[in-house]
């Protein structure tokens, strides 16, 4: 036990020792011309990158850094205008196409990161958004080649937070792929964060998922497996398949949320 504290002591330590320089690391990323974070300081900006961009929002509201960040890069010492540049940066990212890596547009693996992305934000103790995020609109896109194109119609993030939980847990699978825990975890986070609350149909659904994938890595792992198996599966699937993170709430979700 007296090891298992001082790991995660030093665990702890590691972990503010990287939030020590995080806005400094994270600043040469941004992009001021599409508004959003790069894979590479000097990477192009044309791509918008929004799971990168998300992923920073994410460590920098996590970090309890987000308004420090967005003051620095945007020259200002005004809280109220670094959070309208949170908001414009969100809502750019909210609005490109989510195409990551040629995947079609709102595909699991972009959508989940936007969602949960968007329930860090509405539950950070900084309040960086000055609109719901909820209510930010992502307009419908194709590929026209190797580009996307916009064809609509258009959906706000609820409507898309609604069809996620209406084909779950189908709706955690990238492509052909099977669903996947990580992704669902990302779900579970969004909902926890957000504060919706799901049916008890849907519910019921996921945590049943959850139930059966352990038991099937249990299985893999016990007969050694080591082709199929992933243990790495085991932490998010175990919290999914108790109900954590997921909370059973009204039967439709026809109804108006404050996040």
């Amino acid at each position: 036990m007296n090891d298992l504290i001082a790991r995660l002591r030093m665990l702890r330590a590691e972990a503010e020792s990287i939030n020590a320089t995080l806005v400094d690391d994270l600043k040469q990323f941004f992009g001021p011309t599409n508004r959003c974070f790069r894979r590479l300081p000097d990477s192009d900006e044309k791509r918008r990158n929004v799971t990168t961009t998300c992923s920073c929002l994410m460590s920098l509201a996590t970090s309890g850094k987000i308004i420090q960040a967005f003051t620095e890069i945007k020259g200002t010492e005004s809280k109220a205008e670094a959070q309208s540049f949170v908001t414009e940066v969100f809502e750019h990212a909210v609005n490109s196409p989510w195409m990551s890596s040629g995947l079609d547009d709102l595909n699991a693996f972009s959508s989940l990161i936007v969602l949960r992305a968007a329930g860090l934000l509405t539950r950070s103790d900084e309040a960086p958004l000055k609109k719901k995020a909820l209510q930010m609109i992502h307009p419908k896109y194709v590929w026209n080649g190797d580009q996307p194109k916009e064809v609509g119609p258009s959906q706000t993030l609820m409507q898309i937070y609604e069809d996620k939980i209406q084909q779950a847990p189908n709706s955690f699978r990238v492509g052909a792929y099977p669903p996947t825990a990580a992704i669902a975890y990302w779900f579970a986070d969004a909902d926890e964060n957000l504060s919706l609350g799901i049916s008890d149909d849907s519910f019921e659904r996921i945590t049943l998922w959850a139930s059966q994938e352990f038991a099937r890595q249990v299985s893999l792992v016990a007969s050694e497996h080591d082709a199929m198996k992933d243990p790495m599966q085991w932490p998010p699937l175990h919290a999914l398949a108790g109900g954590c993170g997921i909370r059973p709430g009204p039967k439709s979700l026809n109804y108006e949320t404050s996040s």
